[in-house]
Parts: C-alpha cells; structure tokens; sequence
C-alpha cells in the first residue's frame, strides 16, 4: 500500500538509530565516562526518532487513514 512507502524507511531509520547507540556504547572513548557515552548516543537516537521517525509515521499513518481507503474503493470498482 501507499502509506508502505513512507512507513519502511521510518522503521530503517529508527532501527539504524540504535543500533548507532549499541555501536557507540560498545566502542570505547578515550577521555569519556560509559555514562557520558550513554547520554550523548541517547541524545543522538532521540533527535533521529524525534526529528525523523516520528514525522515520517504520522505522515504514513494519514495516508494510510484518508488515502489508502480511496485508493482500495477505486480499485474495487
């Protein structure tokens, strides 16, 4: 469906996102604390979810509520 194209690049995003945050929590940092690590790839996992993977799914969720149902009754004609 339509809202597909907008939905699996979201979760590719989100799943990168952490997995970047177990990458940097298992990569030791000379002159940085685990916790000091910890706080900055949270922060960095919280813009991307925030900046794009929560925008991204509200726009795939609309699609799919107002466009793929008429899409679907077009198609069922």
């Amino acid at each position: 469906m339509p809202h597909g194209i907008i939905e699996i690049p979201a979760l590719i995003l989100a799943s990168a996102a952490v997995l970047q945050m177990g990458v940097m929590m298992a990569t030791p940092v000379s002159g940085k604390s685990i916790g000091e690590v910890i706080l900055g790839s949270l922060g960095k996992w919280a813009r991307v979810i925030v900046g794009l993977v929560v925008p991204l799914l509200l726009i795939a969720a609309a699609i799919e509520v107002w466009i793929t149902p008429r899409i679907a009754v077009l198609l069922i004609r």
